[in-house]
């Protein structure tokens, strides 16, 4: 059978149950305590690499089979070899100005235990070179402590849990928490953290319980940290592996995607996210230009917009967005012509040169086809989010009053804002107004739509379309959860699609509008299918509470002009 994470940990007494070590009573804990945990380990239904001193091997062969597991007897005092900056901890660790930086320090295990820290700075190499002799042929590889039951049991005994952490392992992930005050992170001089971190603080702390990636990822964190250690015992500096983990994320983040948790340090909500089919990570994205372009960091975006025969409107579109620059300024701008009249073509491409965008006459291929079209130019290019605008889309002004649903119309960095939670969250789309000219995203528009089976499974009580019209009350959209970010409230959970202006990520995008395709497409039809894909979990939609688009026509075509599809 074909084995795709492979689990990787070690397990020795380094002595923190002894009583003559000058521990503090919350640190100290028997080695049984451990063993226990380790049990739970033991356990878990995947393959495992295992660093053990020999007299724990016939302990792991009784609970383990030798087809999924393979142990690494290593005896403890081989690690004064094998960790080449050994002798450098002992010299730091017991050096009074060192153990002085904090209360809590010179009572703590890096400060006692002659091999605590030597075993828990090795960790990444001991990942690293189980990817690289890869016994159970694995695309990806995951540190987990040996004793990471004794805060998160309950967790590892759930059958799912490997196969879904899977999904969050395509780069390197480190699982973080704030850490905000002090003078030192785990004994490491705050300030010369930063310094090595290439930052100005030191503001979350990389957790070495839980961790790992793809083989090329591991490859090239494995790297990276070695050089940073190197650099740090050069220094004169220590702290514990969690130290140089954090200093990681600040200096190349583009390498280390991170699930963030809250600052009591528990990775219990990581396992939480997982059993509710998916973590959320945050993301950083490094893109290089053409030619000797600056690089920049951050995510890439396009913005299509659709425009018809009018260029007035088109013109008044583009000085709407213009209130918030940074959607121009930082996205691939092609604006989809689906005009027929000479005149309005010339118009709308002086308006692109002028802009600095990319011309697309069509023809008029209709509204769905020209979103479809766009849904296609993306997928084609290197982009990582995409906003799709009919030209009757503005953005509201800085002074437009609360939406009818109470909602702000206007959001200072949006476009920073949207981004952050597509990068939080991962979700397919993001619809960027709660209020629509039609309606709100407190209704359930979809229920109009779908096939009455499906009407029926769902809303037995309202199963029955009106004969004419619209109903005086449709089901309500069915929230999944509330969330804020940098002061934007959204909505995730069953919302549905529609023409108006969104965020969508690649992999939304994929799902959304080239797996499924039709030769002639409509909004109704696409609400329905997506809706349906909501349904199944394997479509994860989100809207704004707020309302920042302002449907506004000015300039208009003729209504038999008008071409869905």
């Amino acid at each position: 059978m074909k084995r795709s994470l492979s689990l990787v940990t070690a397990l020795y007494d380094l002595g923190r149950g002894d009583v003559n070590q000058h521990l503090a009573d919350y640190q100290r804990r028997p080695f049984a305590e451990y063993l226990s945990a380790f049990d739970s380990v033991l356990r878990i239904d995947a393959p495992l690499s295992i660093y053990i001193p020999l007299e724990l091997e016939s302990y792991v062969w009784q609970r383990r089979n030798r087809d999924n597991t393979r142990v690494l007897a290593v005896p403890l005092e081989a690690w004064q070899k094998r960790f080449p900056f050994f002798e450098q901890v002992q010299q730091i660790r017991q050096d009074p100005a060192w153990r002085g930086r904090a209360e809590w320090l010179a009572e703590s295990p890096q400060a006692n235990l002659a091999y605590y820290n030597p075993i828990v700075m090795s960790k990444m190499g001991m990942l690293n070179d189980q990817q690289l002799t890869n016994p159970f042929g694995c695309e990806h590889f995951l540190w987990i402590d040996a004793g990471l039951a004794r805060t998160c049991g309950g967790y590892l005994d759930h059958p799912d849990w490997v196969s879904r952490t899977e999904v969050a392992l395509e780069r390197f992930l480190f699982i973080c928490f704030p850490y905000i005050g002090g003078g030192e992170v785990h004994g490491y001089d705050r300030a010369a953290l930063a310094r090595l971190a290439g930052t100005d603080y030191i503001r979350r702390v990389a957790r070495g319980g839980l961790f790992g990636g793809s083989r090329e990822a591991i490859g090239k964190a494995n790297a990276l940290y070695w050089r940073l250690l190197e650099l740090s015992f050069a220094q004169g500096e220590m702290g514990t592996e969690e130290s140089i983990f954090s200093a990681m994320t600040y200096l190349e983040p583009e390498l280390f995607d991170r699930f963030e948790i809250e600052d009591n340090g528990l990775i219990g909500p990581f396992f939480e996210s997982l059993q509710r089919g998916r973590a959320p990570l945050v993301r950083t994205r490094i893109h290089r230009g053409l030619g000797d372009r600056e690089v920049r960091r951050g995510t890439s975006t396009a913005m299509y917009i659709l425009t018809f025969n009018q260029p007035q409107q088109l013109a008044l579109l583009i000085r709407s967005w213009k209130q918030q620059p940074a959607f121009f300024e930082r996205s691939a701008v092609y604006v989809i012509d689906n005009s027929t009249e000479e005149k309005a073509l010339a118009e709308n491409r002086a308006l692109c040169a002028e802009h600095g965008f990319t011309h697309l006459p069509q023809g008029n291929i209709g509204i769905c086809g020209g979103r479809q079209l766009a849904a296609e130019l993306f997928a084609a290019s290197d982009r990582d989010y995409m906003f799709f605008l009919e030209d009757d889309m503005l953005l509201a002004a800085p002074e437009a009053s609360v939406c009818g649903s109470g909602f702000v119309r206007w959001v200072e960095s949006l476009y920073d804002k949207v981004l952050g939670i597509m990068e939080r969250e991962r979700f397919d789309f993001l619809k960027l107004s709660f209020s629509e000219l039609y309606g709100v995203n407190s209704d359930q528009w979809a229920w109009y739509n779908v096939p009455a089976s499906v009407r029926q499974s769902i809303w037995p009580a309202q199963s029955e379309l009106p004969q004419l019209g619209l109903a005086p009350s449709i089901p309500k959209v069915q929230f999944e959860e509330i969330c804020n970010f940098a002061g934007l409230a959204y909505a995730s959970g069953e919302v549905y699609y529609s023409n108006w202006p969104q965020v969508v990520s690649r992999e939304g995008n994929r799902r959304m509008f080239l797996e499924t395709k039709w030769a002639h497409p409509y909004e109704q039809t696409w609400m329905s299918h997506h809706f349906q894909e909501t349904r199944a979990g394997r479509l994860r939609p989100a809207v704004l509470l707020a309302s920042v688009i302002q449907h506004q026509r000015d300039f208009y075509y003729g209504a038999h002009e008008r071409v869905e599809s």
